[in-house]
């Protein structure tokens, strides 16, 4: 099991339900999907389903920290953000976050793909 360093839920929801779902999506070098795929998420309104932006870059976690405060606030939607003190690589980084998952189901979801109402 990794350490983490980071370990932190944004936008908690009242009454929100036990996650029935865990979306894991690993970030590396870049901040930008999470900025997109947030909203997107929050417009499925799909309060059973936990998302964690897995990080696996000291360098952008502060980022998607900030960010995923942002936009949980905007959109009323829960998002953690968990990191690992060590690069894991892309199967340690899934590995990592499906161990602090709370939910019985996973996917795993790269963060350059999105979910559409057409998915579900």
């Amino acid at each position: 099991k990794a350490e983490k360093a980071f370990d932190e839920t944004f936008g908690a929801v009242p009454h929100s339900p036990a996650p029935v779902l865990s979306i894991i999506i690993p970030l590396y070098g870049e901040t930008r999907f999470e900025q997109t795929q947030l909203p997107a998420f929050a417009a499925l309104h799909r309060p059973d389903w936990e998302i964690i932006l897995a990080v696996d870059d000291p360098r952008i976690v502060t980022t998607v920290r900030d960010n995923a405060k942002r936009l949980a606030a905007l959109y009323g939607r829960k998002v953690r953000v968990v990191a690992p003190v060590n690069n894991l690589g892309f199967s340690g980084i899934n590995n990592f976050a499906a161990d602090l998952a709370k939910a019985p189901n996973l996917l795993f979801l790269n963060s350059d793909c999105f979910i559409s109402n057409a998915a579900i």
